[in-house]
């Protein structure tokens, strides 16, 4: 059969006609899925962001023990409800724009199976330590709709988890009240710090306030942490509040000085605090020959021993050996004053009421609340030899290796809320001051811009003002013309903190 050219004719042309109109949807997916694919892509890092501030923001509130699941009950899953105070909610609805009609934020507690992280990094002493928010919306598409669907979902989770990580413990001043005090670290005279060992971070100062270092005598001090951190090459100065840049003399070796820096937790919260129980009450002294019991003063030495002194231990024109054990000073301060002499007792049993601090330690706790109710140590203190070279109890022990402990839940005394100008603490040394522990003074709660626990920690020209361990404190003031010398050890204990997990 032959086909009349004209009907050939009149047929071409529909393959081009179908082929460009294949083009066009091509053209038009292409471009569709483009366009709608980056959309989705922006929206889907804002869900994100939005999903990680809720978590975070809302494990913080648990980690603070404030009331940040509003109506809801923590660790019950529950979804946010228009204008819901639950911490979570406004963070992702408020704060973060997931709040519309076609957003939905939901909030639930998984276990750590579930995250896919070890039970044992978490937190024990927090009943509920994980958290996650999952934020969802639905997004009208635009040309991809010719083709498919004219809304998409997306969806994106953040969980954070209160957690509990190995951390060396440097130098902390805590004081992060409300409203945030200025002048929690502050240096006078004209003093010389030189850090060797320890963390990678030296000092860590937690105040938020654009003051907390306090300037005014602060180019007088130089801090020398070139052979600080666990290489000895340096370590790092963190402050969380000002000024941006140091105001003092520095040699960082490869360290440096970091502002903002995030602020440390007290690593020793979870420290007991002493009680009477079982202490003898003003135990008597004991005079000891040179050469008995390591005493070095050929005029001879006393002997105190652990137990509860009511009104507290006032050493001068001495020369005293301490037992070791747990002393107790509920008031009247524990004093070393001008003439004195201090050290350790050798060859005496465990304090049996505290064997676990040994027979080379002692842990000196002050619960007094007055005016002179303080660890005070004057100037002219250990000025003749063998100076004043007392010992904490080991690292591991339930003190942690604490030796000067000053009540954490105390609430009144000159030496928290500091009224009259009082410097609080106080350790100078115009001789020889050697100190191995951690000197804990630190109010745990309840602390504000007036009531807080201050520590003065100073050296006379000519001193030997040396510390072996940490210092964790409200407030520090480094003062005095000469050099204090610290040796920071790297032990590392397990640090309550936040983070985001997944």
């Amino acid at each position: 059969m032959t086909i009349p050219i004209g009907k050939r004719e009149y047929e071409s042309g529909q393959a081009t006609v179908l082929v460009v109109a294949a083009m066009s949807i091509f053209l038009l997916g292409a471009v569709g899925l483009a366009i709608d694919g980056s959309h989705l892509y922006a929206q889907r890092q804002m869900a994100q962001s939005a999903a990680d501030a809720a978590a975070q923001a809302g494990i913080l509130s648990l980690f603070d023990g404030t009331a940040g699941m509003g109506s809801h009950t923590a660790g019950t899953a529950f979804t946010c409800g228009t204008g819901d105070t639950a911490t979570p909610c406004q963070y992702a609805q408020s704060i973060n724009g997931f709040g519309t009609a076609s957003d939905t934020v939901s909030v639930d507690f998984p276990d750590a199976a579930t995250v896919g992280i070890s039970t044992s990094s978490l937190s024990a002493t927090d009943p509920v330590n994980i958290i996650r928010v999952t934020v969802q919306r639905q997004v009208a598409t635009t040309l991809i709709r010719f083709l498919g669907p004219s809304t998409a979902t997306i969806t994106a989770r953040g969980t954070a988890a209160i957690v509990e990580i190995p951390s060396a413990i440097p130098i902390i001043v805590t004081h992060t009240g409300l409203p945030t005090k200025g002048g929690t670290l502050s240096f006078n005279g004209n003093p010389t710090i030189v850090i060797t060992g320890g963390p990678p971070k030296s000092i860590q100062v937690n105040s938020s306030n654009a003051g907390a270092i306090d300037t005014t005598s602060c180019g007088n001090a130089f801090v020398d942490l070139s052979k600080a951190g666990p290489k000895g090459t340096g370590a790092n100065f963190g402050n969380s509040g000002g000024p941006p840049s140091p105001c003092f003399g520095f040699n960082f070796g490869v360290g440096k000085y970091q502002q903002p820096a995030s602020g440390i937790t007290d690593p020793l919260a979870g420290v007991p605090v002493p009680t009477t129980t079982g202490l003898i009450s003003n135990p008597p002294t004991q005079t000891k020959a040179f050469g008995v019991n390591g005493c070095a003063a050929a005029a001879g030495c006393t002997m105190y021993g652990p137990g509860l002194y009511p009104s507290g231990i006032t050493v001068q024109n001495q020369n005293a050996l301490f037992a070791p054990g747990l002393y107790y000073i509920s008031s009247g301060g524990f004093n070393m004053n001008s003439n004195s002499t201090a050290t350790m007792a050798t060859g005496v049993a465990a304090d049996p009421q505290h064997p676990e601090i040994g027979t080379a330690g002692m842990v000196v706790f002050n619960s007094g609340t007055g005016n002179n109710d303080i660890f005070n140590f004057t100037a002219n203190a250990g000025a003749s030899s063998p100076g004043i070279v007392l010992h904490g109890p080991p690292d591991d022990s339930i003190w942690a290796g604490i030796l000067f402990y000053e009540d954490p839940t105390s609430a009144g005394g000159s030496h928290t809320g500091l009224p009259g100008g009082n410097p609080g603490h106080q350790v100078w040394g115009g001789g020889t001051l050697s100190l191995t522990g951690t000197i804990y003074i630190n109010r745990r709660s309840g602390i504000t811009s007036s009531t807080y626990q201050a520590l003065t920690l100073g050296g006379g020209g000519g001193s030997n003002t040396t510390l072996t361990g940490e210092i964790i404190v409200n407030t520090l003031s480094l003062g005095g013309n000469g050099n204090i010398n610290m040796n920071l050890s790297s032990v590392t204990r397990l640090v309550r903190q936040v983070a985001l997990v997944q």
